[in-house]
């Protein structure tokens, strides 16, 4: 697939700029819509990254908004069989959901389940139910998830063409 191998690509630039429209950057940690610990634009801050907790400059988040785009692009390509003929707005719609859930649930997902059977109207149905937010009581349906879930289906319906 490897629609967006270099930052200067346009896919790329495509895909960074719909996650940048989902995901205002904060300079220092805070709880994210799963519960965990991030910062800049919703970075999962792992082990070994406890520096990141001081917090960043506007040039750290960029860095690691970049690292983890290409991140989410590579466990797109790596899921996604070579056969399927994804559009450009599948594939930011993809890359958005992977983002946005870490890469196992990704590759594990219904929408990728049923994307590589190419059910792809059952694929697009399946990006909703990525809408929950931890709370203190567990996961409740968010507002702002479910209005990114369901831009990112009709990109994804869009950029399938119509092949379902």
């Amino acid at each position: 697939m490897m629609y967006a191998e270099s930052t200067d690509n346009i896919v790329y630039q495509a895909v960074e700029r719909f996650i940048k429209k989902w995901n205002e950057p904060s300079f220092l940690p805070y709880i994210n819509h799963s519960g965990y610990e991030a910062i800049g634009y919703n970075h999962i801050i792992k082990k070994g990254e406890e520096h990141l907790k001081k917090g960043l400059t506007p040039i750290m988040a960029e860095k690691l908004l970049r690292e983890d785009i290409e991140r989410a692009i590579q466990v797109v390509d790596e899921t996604i069989p070579m056969e399927i003929e994804l559009g450009i707005d599948a594939f930011i719609a993809l890359v958005s959901l992977a983002f946005c859930i870490t890469p196992d649930l990704f590759r594990y997902s219904k929408v990728t389940e049923f994307t590589k059977v190419k059910r792809y109207d059952k694929a697009a149905e399946f990006f909703i139910n990525h809408n929950m937010s931890r709370m203190e009581h567990g996961y409740v349906k968010s507002y702002p998830l479910t209005k990114l879930r369901k831009e990112e289906a009709e990109l994804y319906k869009r950029g399938m063409n119509g092949n379902y």
